[in-house]
């Protein structure tokens, strides 16, 4: 899932550190990562490089939220989501 959000952005794994712990993206693949999956939230911190597990919690909560009603991030969100489904079924 984090590596179909980078591609998603057009980065690389390596290029997450580079950007901000509180980048809007990686909150939104925090998100994704945390609804679908049974991973910890210190696992999904140490993978986007996202800091401390308090504050990958607020920007997870954010973004909840912010999906509620904002219609084009919800839009992302399902592209991705389609990307990981096409891959799963391409196994």
């Amino acid at each position: 899932m984090a590596t179909a959000g980078c591609g998603y952005f057009g980065w690389r794994n390596e290029d997450l550190g580079a950007l901000p712990k509180g980048d809007e993206r990686k909150a939104l693949i925090a998100s994704l990562i945390h609804r679908e999956t049974t991973l910890p939230v210190d696992w999904i911190s140490a993978r986007l490089r996202k800091g401390v597990r308090a504050g990958v919690c607020r920007s997870i909560k954010r973004q909840r939220e912010l999906l509620k009603t904002d219609s084009k991030l919800a839009g992302v969100e399902q592209e991705i989501m389609s990307i990981i489904y096409a891959d799963l079924f391409l196994l």
